[in-house]
């Protein structure tokens, strides 16, 4: 976490030296939202035409009013009943809003899809935005009404909840961690409403803390855009922001997630997101077979990468169900989180997690099987060394008593005891037959974090049965005995 000194230094060091496409960054912060705000009304009989147009009306006007010069959004009803519900709204998919939008993709930014239906004594207001530039749909948001007449400020609250505000990546400092960015329409912003969390959404768009999710923008030569590439398990967070212009660092599970490096064709860019959801499900799966769950595994939250020397920084300890799932609650002392992910005592992943964002997500694993099965199999290795440890000493014990009472056939039945034990021979071929097999299978999965930790395990013990099944000992101790015999 940075110091608030040295966040302003990054701030005005980064902000103002922003050496690619400054031209282009500067127009970006100055260009105002264009939108549009689509209503679809179910076919509920106790809908009243004049309402809904009146409904249409004063939702156009408090966005004019509400908005300042950061917005033009035109507020319009589309005949399209399917998408009045919330589960309506929440089966639209991308290709369907990539239809609704035509072919004028860059004469507008955000599209909101407002759903109105009638639900028992109420009506039902559902939300969810559309983003052009990402071609991303965010979460749905509901509210209830009894009055229909009454739903515009509800929408308009709705859209703010909902709204993803747009940030182009500038200038990027790995030592710091800081990333400069511009703020889509920031420049129309005062600064003090970024200071107050209960600003206006629409208006405001960030605060210090919150949330910005990266993607990559890949464009063909002729301009089209090629692909949207996300950042897994990385976030930026605002530190702050003036006139449009504002300073973030990241948090990533990625050693290295941004670079400065941008053109024409590629640029760098960020969704500003806030938590809608109380908490969030998480489920565990192979990464090479999405069909199977990761039940029974440990999973940790942490406000700390470094959980190890921080113990105090846990906030939960957490068990994935038998779908492999478990909850991640928002928690006021972070806004990202640390997950650590155990299978036993085996780490098998520590990830950056904002609960909140979304209802569901997946966390792909590499395979542990091949690993715990070597771990078993090493298991029963390390009892047979301890046995056969055990064995051999109480055989010289007894082999010494027997010597020094002169009973040399009870000697010799003991050094047989000794010669007839397991070798070290013996034990490091039987761990050869673990450690072969499970590394074939290990590589022809790819799994390279499987093939380390399998060599690990291997390695370990058989520094064990060295050290332990020594047969130089048992000549020694032979020769000792034998030089004690009578001649």
């Amino acid at each position: 976490m940075l110091t608030n000194s040295l966040r302003y230094l990054c701030l005005l060091t980064l902000c103002v030296a922003l050496p690619v496409h400054a031209a282009d960054v500067e127009r970006f912060e100055k260009i105002p939202y264009t939108g549009f705000v689509d209503v679809f009304f179910s076919g509920s009989r106790d809908l009243v035409p004049s309402v809904a147009s009146d409904v249409l009306a004063e939702l156009q006007d408090r966005v004019d009013e509400n908005v300042g010069n950061s917005w033009n959004a035109t507020v319009s009803s589309k005949k399209l009943p399917m998408f009045a519900s919330r589960s309506g709204l929440q089966r639209m998919d991308v290709a369907t809003a990539l239809s609704m939008q035509g072919e004028k993709t860059d004469q507008f930014e955000k599209r909101f899809f407002v759903g109105i239906a009638r639900s028992k004594a109420a009506w039902e207001i559902s939300v969810r935005e559309w983003d052009t530039l990402s071609q991303t749909l965010g979460p749905t948001k509901s509210a209830s009404v009894r009055d229909l007449s009454a739903s515009p400020p509800v929408i308009y609250d709705l859209m703010g909840d909902v709204f993803r505000p747009i940030v182009e990546l500038g200038e990027v400092d790995l030592g710091t961690r800081a990333v400069a960015f511009t703020l889509k329409a920031g420049a129309f912003t005062p600064p003090e409403m970024i200071e107050d969390s209960t600003t206006d959404p629409l208006r405001a768009q960030v605060h210090p803390n919150d949330v910005i999710l990266p993607f990559i923008q890949y464009r063909n030569r002729d301009g089209s855009l090629r692909k949207n590439q996300f950042l897994p398990w990385t976030y930026l967070v605002v530190d702050g922001v003036e006139r449009g212009r504002g300073v973030s660092h990241f948090v990533s599970g990625i050693r290295v997630p941004l670079g400065s490096a941008q053109s024409k064709r590629v640029r760098t860019y960020g969704l500003a997101v806030k938590p809608l959801f109380p908490q969030s499900a998480l489920q565990l799966r192979l990464r090479r077979n999405n069909d199977r769950r990761l039940a029974a595994h440990d999973v940790t939250v942490a406000t700390s990468a470094r959980l190890a020397t921080e113990p105090e920084t846990k906030l939960a300890d957490l068990f994935t169900d038998r779908s492999g799932t478990v909850e991640i609650p928002v928690f006021q002392a972070a806004r990202i989180v640390w997950i650590y992910i155990k299978s036993g005592q085996q780490l098998l992943a520590k990830l950056p997690y904002a609960p909140g964002l979304e209802e569901f997500a997946t966390v792909d694993l590499p395979d542990d099987g091949v690993r715990l099965e070597v771990e078993g199999d090493i298991d029963q290795l390390k009892s047979r060394l301890v046995d056969v440890v055990a064995r051999r000493a109480a055989a010289t014990i007894r082999a010494r008593a027997l010597a020094k009472a002169n009973n040399w056939k009870g000697v010799d039945r003991e050094l047989k005891t000794l010669q007839e034990l397991p070798t070290r021979a013996d034990l490091q071929a039987d761990l050869t037959q673990i450690r072969l097999p499970r590394l074939e299978r290990a590589r022809k999965q790819r799994n390279n974090v499987a093939v380390r930790k399998i060599q690990k395990q291997c390695d370990e013990i058989s520094l064990l049965i060295d050290r332990y099944l020594d047969p130089q000992k048992v000549r020694e101790f032979v020769e000792e005995i034998n030089g004690l015999r009578p001649e």
